[in-house]
């Protein structure tokens, strides 16, 4: 597996991981939308094989946001327009290879829960890397040094719980240069999902077009995010750095999202 390398380490950067075909799907690319026009650069890793890495993909695209088809490209991007889609052949044509296995099984892989636990950009102080756990696995990750150092977000949901509008997900926050010590921003909460109008409108899962539109509206705030994205947005800016505090990072994510869930 090659490392990807960002030479200016001047502001921060949140990788994300764009593998699964859960809640996540619909929501990514408004998340890493959200962090760039703040002014997080975002580092958007995964397999553009599986149907979660078209899916975004699809979305990005509506906002002139295209995969990068070398490091170099991506290095630009990152630099120029705030934001790269990086595919998996880039940094490990093997992973990309095990990955595209779907196409022919039907099915997921343990390589697709496992490829959310990536860290491929090199560790620097600006970086911070959201990793996607099982539930199973959260225990080692949080007791044992299982991931790379550096800023980890660690998100995971049990079973049962992974519907986007009834869970808020469990979100902690580990720093090495802070004690490695775990800290949780936000457990995991089932919840009465409210009668929302807009989300009963929401578009299909397989309609990228149909959530661009829906991500538009997110973005001019004419319709307030889902909780658990607004709770990720605050954990970022925190995690990474753009925030001193978690106080700070829930106002600020409840600012640029017209919502006062966060605070």
């Amino acid at each position: 597996m090659v490392s990807l390398v960002v030479d200016d380490d001047s502001a921060p950067i949140v990788v994300l991981a764009n593998y699964g075909d859960d809640w996540r799907t619909a929501s990514l690319s408004l998340l890493a939308l959200l962090l760039r026009r703040i002014g997080v650069r975002v580092l958007l890793h995964g397999a553009l094989e599986t149907y979660g890495g078209l899916f975004n993909c699809g979305v990005l695209r509506e906002f002139g946001i295209l995969p990068a088809t070398t490091r170099s490209q991506a290095q630009k991007q990152l630099v120029d327009a705030g934001i790269a889609v990086v595919p998996a052949t880039l940094y490990s044509p093997a992973l990309a290879n095990m990955l595209s296995l779907k196409n022919r099984l039907g099915i997921s892989t343990p390589a697709h829960s496992l490829a959310n636990l990536l860290m491929p950009l090199r560790s620097t102080r600006s970086a911070l890397h959201l990793v996607h756990s099982p539930f199973w696995l959260r225990p080692g990750l949080e007791n044992e040094k299982l991931l790379r150092e550096g800023r980890v977000l660690l998100l995971s949901v049990s079973p049962g719980n992974a519907a986007f509008d009834g869970c808020r997900p469990r979100i902690a926050f580990r720093d090495d240069e802070s004690g490695g010590i775990w800290q949780v921003l936000f457990e995991e909460e089932r919840f009465q999902a409210k009668v929302n109008p807009a989300a009963e409108a929401s578009p299909a899962i397989g309609d990228p077009r149909g959530w661009a539109e829906w991500t538009k509206k997110q973005l001019a705030g004419k319709v307030v995010p889902p909780t658990p994205i607004v709770n990720l947005l605050a954990s970022c800016l925190f995690g990474c750095g753009y925030a001193t505090d978690m106080n700070k990072a829930k106002a600020i994510a409840a600012v640029q999202t017209n919502s006062l869930a966060a605070a």
